[in-house]
């Protein structure tokens, strides 16, 4: 993890530290009382909403089931909610179990804990990201190394509060929105369409931020179409797919290969970066992007990058060169910067050379398949 990544996290780390009880709002019910009941709080009880207790704030509700309502405590702001395990908060140690947050921005939590779940939207066009948050330190008693079933409960709660969760004063909740590649990257993949059908050459392609690798597709191969393929992945895990875009060979030449990279930033899409067949990506564990590339028959190296949550920065992590013509004995060399190179142990050069084993391969979808890419092409 890098030094920028772990300053973030700890720094989010006391943002949860620090906050303060607000008044909690809400309806909620109990399937034990009318609808008619109050309960002290002054919020109604309805039989018809089966077991679960509401809160709400200025933009969304959220629902618990009433079991878990005994054993959380439920903190509103205008656009956030945290909920604590009680029992872990009033012995001291925060008792954070989540947070869900309707951000008027993605720059107001990337690079936080936050994974963005759906968005909030109203009929004159604002747009709310919502996300989850958890926790970067552990929130019970420390000297406890289990977590407390009760907290594990409310933790594993997160994804269907979140799921279930719904808009008020004006604003529509639509889970996922904003996340899934299909409904993000249509109008990038029409470009390569439009590529395939007016035959560009690889300087008309650099020429519209493409790699010119796609050139070899649309001049060499039978149906370029076919052979043009893309893949979806939260590659960053902040909730949102980037697209990775590769050429589907008729062989096992450069299988999983990835020529371009796009994200989104600010609820738009963005290119990451362009490579070549001498220069080129693979999505690395499924969490990281790895630049394998060659200088010649006696250079040769990969890298490992983190790409930043809305941002189309990729921060180096660490890598590995064989260069024979710097020292043709021991070519083996590891980097942290993927500019200053130090002599790698026996050890490191054993890793070095397993390292592009967690290269997963993509299994492309073919730009054939993609009717909105292609329709959208034509207009």
């Amino acid at each position: 993890m890098s030094r920028k990544i772990l300053c973030m996290l700890l720094a989010s780390a006391l943002v949860f530290a620090g906050c303060g009880k607000t008044n909690v709002t809400g309806d909620s019910s109990q399937s034990n009382q009318s609808q008619s009941d109050s309960k002290a709080d002054g919020s109604q009880t309805d039989d018809s909403k089966d077991d679960v207790v509401e809160y709400s704030n200025d933009l969304f509700k959220i629902k618990l089931p009433a079991e878990l309502d005994e054993i959380a405590e439920v903190d509103t702001e205008s656009d956030k909610m945290y909920v604590y395990y009680k029992e872990a908060k009033d012995a001291g140690f925060n008792g954070l179990a989540f947070i869900v947050w309707a951000a008027d921005s993605p720059s107001d939590y990337a690079g936080g804990p936050y994974e963005k779940v759906g968005e909030l939207s109203s009929e004159n066009g604002d747009i709310y990201n919502v996300v989850k948050g958890y926790a970067t330190e552990v929130q019970w008693d420390y000297n406890e190394p289990d977590m407390p079933e009760g907290f594990a409960k409310l933790y594993d709660a997160a994804d269907s509060v979140v799921e279930s969760l719904e808009g008020i004063n004006g604003y529509t909740y639509t889970y996922e929105a904003g996340t899934k590649g299909e409904d993000l990257y249509n109008t990038v993949l029409s470009q390569y369409v439009k590529a395939v059908n007016e035959k560009w050459d690889a300087t008309k392609l650099e020429e519209k931020n493409m790699s010119p690798e796609f050139a070899y597709a649309i001049h060499e191969m039978d149906n370029p179409l076919e052979h043009i393929g893309y893949a979806y992945k939260d590659i960053n895990i902040d909730g949102v797919d980037e697209l990775f875009v590769g050429i589907i060979y008729d062989d096992d030449e450069l299988p999983g290969a990835i020529y371009d990279i796009y994200t989104i930033v600010d609820n738009r899409p963005a290119l990451v970066v362009s490579g070549t067949a001498r220069n080129r990506y693979y999505n690395f564990d499924n969490h990281f992007i790895s630049n394998v590339w060659s200088g010649g028959a006696g250079v040769y190296g990969i890298g490992i990058y983190n790409l930043e949550s809305n941002s189309t920065e990729m921060v180096y992590q660490w890598g590995y060169k064989c260069d024979t013509y710097e020292n043709e004995d021991a070519p083996w060399f590891k980097t942290y910067d993927g500019e200053e190179y130090e002599a790698a142990t026996d050890e490191e050069i054993e890793a070095a050379e397993k390292l592009e084993e967690k290269n997963v391969m993509f299994d492309y979808t073919p730009l054939a398949d993609n009717q909105d890419a292609i329709e959208a092409a034509n207009i």
